[in-house]
């Protein structure tokens, strides 16, 4: 019996604090409440938090799931990822993170911000290579460039960050 109340006493106060978990050094959760299931190879985050990567991205978002075994990251609901090194940002409902291929996939209503070239890309999808930085815009994209006076509507574009080159497919309209 006092066994018992000793684990639930433990259980109670997990939840009542943050918990930090790392996971084969390739992320830190911060996050209020998390399930670790599969024998430590799967950790699900809920009711918001923050996940730091080993390479400089900063994943917030109000829950999570990560597959330790794929390295795979699942992040849903007002997801902000932030390219700490490229100082590069994405906003969207829900993206993947393959953290192998480093590799992020967003989904619905995304919008990426460049702060150093202050630019604004928002689409339905983005593609976004961290390796190669590359961001790759899918359906009813529009790019504002403040600092260079222009915009562009396309069904897609790929936009080689390092390089500050736009490449445009489909139907595209250009105005400056």
């Amino acid at each position: 019996m006092k066994n018992k109340i000793h684990i639930w006493l433990l259980i109670i106060f997990l939840y009542l604090i943050n918990i930090e978990v790392k996971s084969q050094e390739e992320f830190n959760f911060d996050v209020t409440e998390i399930e670790i299931l599969d024998n430590g190879n799967k950790f699900i985050g809920k009711k918001k938090g923050k996940i730091t990567s080993d390479n400089g991205v900063i994943i917030e978002a109000d829950q999570f799931e990560y597959n330790k075994q794929l390295n795979l990251l699942n992040a849903n609901g007002d997801v902000i990822v932030h390219d700490q090194l490229n100082d590069y940002y994405i906003y969207s409902e829900k993206i993947i993170y393959d953290k192998n291929k480093d590799l992020i996939i967003s989904e619905d209503n995304s919008k990426a911000l460049s702060v150093k070239d202050n630019i604004q890309i928002t689409a339905k999808n983005f593609k976004y290579s961290k390796k190669l930085n590359v961001i790759s815009a899918y359906q009813k994209v529009f790019i504002e460039n403040k600092k260079k006076n222009y915009q562009l509507k396309s069904d897609y574009v790929k936009y080689l960050i390092k390089d500050d080159k736009i490449y445009s497919e489909g139907n595209s309209k250009f105005s400056n």
